[in-house]
């Protein structure tokens, strides 16, 4: 294919065809409270590694800092993390119809989550799954850290990197949410894009 003619289009996005639901409506959806400051650990579906490390650490210092917690649980998830005090979400699909209930994210960085929760403006902490054989998780997570979109977390630094990444976060909230309202605006369009072509 690389001598095949072709155009590169932006990212495409739920949220290009899906307008969230305001943080009360949503939140209440949820079974969480509109009015707490809310977390959300969405690591993927655990099926391509053990990410219940992770999941621990974040919900600790979270916890501490007094947040509501909520978690995902997709069909595909070969097991619990296993934590209490957080609210699980099972099978709640689109998530990028209820990504306004979130003041933080911390998920993997798989082509969805990011094109969601950054399109969304959500400040987001972004742990990369390694385990995948074709998405380059790490790449995607460096570079939207780099460009100060994200707070990323190096995979091979362990939980303790996570938990300073969410500390650094929640300093951060309010220029990590402006920079990612930016970039969801000027870059996420690829659907609109792919249907014009």
């Amino acid at each position: 294919t690389a001598t095949r003619e072709r155009t590169v289009i932006n990212p495409v996005s739920l949220l290009n065809v899906i307008t969230p639901r305001e943080r009360t409506d949503a939140a209440t959806a949820l079974g969480l409270d509109p009015r707490a400051k809310t977390a959300l650990i969405s690591l993927g579906s655990g099926a391509l590694g053990d990410d219940a490390a992770v999941a621990a650490a974040a919900a600790d210092v979270l916890r501490k800092a007094g947040w509501q917690i909520a978690t995902t649980k997709a069909a595909l998830a070969t097991a619990e993390h296993g934590l209490t005090g957080v609210h699980v979400l099972r099978d709640v699909y689109p998530l990028a119809e209820y990504v306004k209930a979130f003041d933080l994210v911390v998920s993997s960085a798989g082509y969805n989550a990011v094109h969601e929760f950054i399109a969304a403006g959500i400040p987001t902490v972004l742990v990369p799954n390694v385990h995948t054989s074709t998405d380059d998780q790490v790449a995607r997570a460096k570079a939207l850290g780099e460009d100060g979109v994200a707070v990323y977390v190096d995979p091979d630094d362990g939980p303790q990197a996570v938990r300073a990444a969410i500390d650094k976060a929640m300093l951060e909230l309010d220029e990590l949410a402006r920079a990612a309202n930016d970039v969801g605006r000027t870059r996420f369009g690829g659907a609109q894009d792919s249907a014009a072509l």
